[in-house]
C-alpha cells in the first residue's frame, strides 16, 4: 500500500485540534498581513465579530454582497460558458437548461468556465476585509483563493445522479487531502427560500463532531 502526503492532509484535517495546530506553525512561516479595509465592499462588517461567530459557531453570516454588484455579476454569469467535469466541451446557460428541460442531461449543476474575467468577481475575491478576515482567522496569510460561480438547476432528479456529479444533498463535514484549512466565503446571487436547496449546517460542528465520526466517512446520515 502506497502512502501519500495528501492521504495524511486529508486524516489531519478531520481534527480541529490538528487544523489549529498547523495554522499556529503557519503563522511563523506566513504572518497575517495587517490589511486596512477601506476600500472594502462590506464597510459595515466587525472583523472581531466575524472571527469570533466563525471560532465559535463556523459561520458568519454579516456579508451582504451590494445589490448593484451582485448585478453585474449574475449578468456576466447568464452569458459566461459553463462547464462540468464530466463533459469535455463548455456550453452556455441556455443550452444548459434546454437540455435539463428535454432530460437529454442529468446534470444538476455546472459553474463558470472563467469567473475572473468579471471584474466585480475579482474585487470580491480581493476584498480587503474578506482577506484581512481569512489571515485573522486562519493566523496565517492564505496560500491562494479558488472563485467558482455555480448553476445549480431545478429539476427531477434521480438522487443517484445528484451524488454522482458532486451535488451536496447529504449531512456531511468538509476535509480535503489538497489542503489543511480551508473555509467558504459564499453569496446568493438569486433569491433561495427554505424550498429551494438553502445552505444547511450544525452551528459549532467544526469543533465539536464526534470523535469517532473523524476516523469513518464525511458523509452521515439526518
Amino acid at each position: 500500500m502506497r502512502f501519500r502526503p495528501s492521504d495524511l492532509r486529508l486524516a489531519l484535517s478531520r481534527f480541529y485540534t490538528a487544523r489549529r495546530a498547523f495554522g499556529w506553525l503557519q503563522s511563523f512561516i506566513r504572518p497575517a498581513k495587517l490589511v486596512l479595509s477601506t476600500e472594502s465592499l462590506f464597510p459595515d462588517v466587525n472583523v472581531a465579530h466575524a472571527i469570533q461567530a466563525l471560532h465559535k459557531d463556523a459561520i458568519f453570516t454579516g456579508f451582504n454582497l451590494p445589490r448593484d454588484q451582485a448585478l453585474v455579476i449574475s449578468e456576466f454569469a447568464e452569458n459566461a460558458q459553463l462547464k462540468h467535469e464530466s463533459l469535455q466541451d463548455t456550453f452556455d446557460v441556455r443550452h444548459f437548461r434546454a437540455n435539463i428541460e428535454k432530460g437529454v442531461w442529468q446534470i444538476p449543476l455546472a459553474h463558470v468556465a472563467s469567473p475572473l474575467e468579471c471584474l466585480s468577481v475579482v474585487r470580491v475575491q480581493e476584498d480587503p476585509k474578506i482577506r484581512e478576515i481569512a489571515a485573522s482567522y486562519l493566523g496565517y496569510e492564505p496560500m491562494g483563493s479558488e472563485v467558482r460561480i455555480w448553476y445549480s438547476a431545478a429539476g427531477d432528479f434521480d438522487i443517484a445522479d445528484r451524488r454522482k456529479f458532486h451535488q451536496t444533498i447529504d449531512y456531511h463535514y468538509d476535509a480535503s487531502s489538497d489542503r489543511m484549512n480551508f473555509f467558504f466565503v459564499s453569496f446568493y446571487l438569486s433569491d433561495v427560500e427554505l424550498d429551494s436547496g438553502p445552505h444547511a449546517l450544525i452551528l459549532g460542528s467544526h469543533r465539536d463532531k464526534p470523535l469517532r465520526w473523524c476516523f469513518g466517512a464525511a458523509r452521515r446520515t439526518e
